[in-house]
């Protein structure tokens, strides 16, 4: 579990915690960020546990729908999903607290719209390649994962192309490249992929100051609530804030998503927050999706958040701050 680099991080945190001049502040700031890194190097869940030579993709099929869909197969075992750990890393973005990205513009239709409806409300947060304390420029082992992630999706997309007859949406969607020689084809299929890395785009309006931040993101979503089904409502559901009593009244549960601290103690739901610039790890679980929306055929890996580590939080400029929708 990721609370097990936190706890074995032991005299390192205790020591940061002390009151330190700003050098000394740096110095630990530093030690506890390699110690951190070294210890995600050697763990289980960590990606370099899961070379892509042993990851692969069978056809499979799923219960409800009865359509054929990838299933991951990691050294040779069949599994609903990789659940792994991402190095540890600086927040870029985050919407990570008791209500989520609720009260956040969104697009729709071309508009932005603000969301108000706390049961479709997320947990987002996005990890980046910035250096940690100890580390001068770019944070490496985080532009390896990104690169992993991508061979991931790329894994994907040639097992869609050898077994294109199982996936009638895919087949539908290459129908303009028939003829096209394979490599074009799988090429084409590797651009479809939705992958948790991306890079974002330089911002036309970015002032010739600005310091450069490594383009590389991982991006990481789960949802707040679900409604309460039949099979459990004869379940207890369990309150952890305000808002789960209101929304119980409305006949939704909370997905629980754990924020853990340095030392692997969980915080409490209402006092859950990340911000941009706070060192973490997060747990999550990567799944290949293939299903047609409104016709068009969708394919990804998706990365599912389960739970997150604040190993050290960034220094805040001000006392008050509190709001979980900072991303400077």
């Amino acid at each position: 579990m990721a609370t097990s680099i936190a706890r074995s991080l032991g005299s390192v945190l205790r020591f940061s915690s002390r009151t330190l001049s700003a050098n000394a502040a740096k110095s630990a700031a530093a030690e506890i960020d390699a110690h951190a890194m070294e210890l995600y190097r050697s763990h289980q869940e960590s990606f370099y546990n899961f070379p892509l030579n042993k990851i692969e993709f069978h056809v499979a099929t799923n219960d409800l729908t009865k359509k054929s869909e990838p299933k991951l197969v990691v050294d040779g075992k069949e599994l609903n999903g990789l659940a792994h750990l991402s190095p540890v890393a600086v927040t870029r973005f985050a919407f990570f607290s008791e209500t989520g990205t609720l009260g956040r513009q969104l697009p729709v239709n071309g508009a932005l719209v603000e969301l108000t409806d706390l049961s479709k409300a997320t947990l987002e947060v996005t990890l980046g390649a910035d250096p940690l304390a100890c580390q001068e420029k770019e944070n490496t082992v985080m532009l390896e994962y990104a690169e992993w992630l991508r061979g991931l999706g790329n894994k994907l997309a040639a097992h869609l192309a050898a077994n294109i007859s199982a996936y009638p949406q895919v087949t539908k969607q290459m129908a303009s490249l028939r003829g096209l020689a394979p490599d074009v084809q799988l090429r084409f299929l590797e651009g479809t992929i939705r992958s948790p890395a991306r890079i974002l785009a330089p911002k036309a309006d970015a002032a010739a100051s600005t310091v450069e931040r490594n383009p590389q993101i991982v991006s990481y979503k789960a949802r707040i609530y679900r409604a309460i089904g039949d099979k459990d409502k004869s379940k207890e559901v369990k309150i952890r804030c305000s808002s789960d009593e209101t929304m119980k009244a409305q006949g939704f549960q909370r997905l629980h998503v754990p924020l853990f601290d340095s030392t692997g103690k969980e915080i409490p739901v209402p006092d859950s927050r990340v911000f941009s610039g706070d060192v973490i790890t997060i747990r999550s679980v990567l799944r290949p999706m293939v299903v047609e929306i409104a016709g068009n055929s969708f394919q990804a890996i998706k990365a599912d958040l389960r739970s997150v580590v604040l190993l050290r939080p960034r220094e805040r400029r001000a006392l008050g701050m509190v709001s979980p929708f900072t991303t400077d």
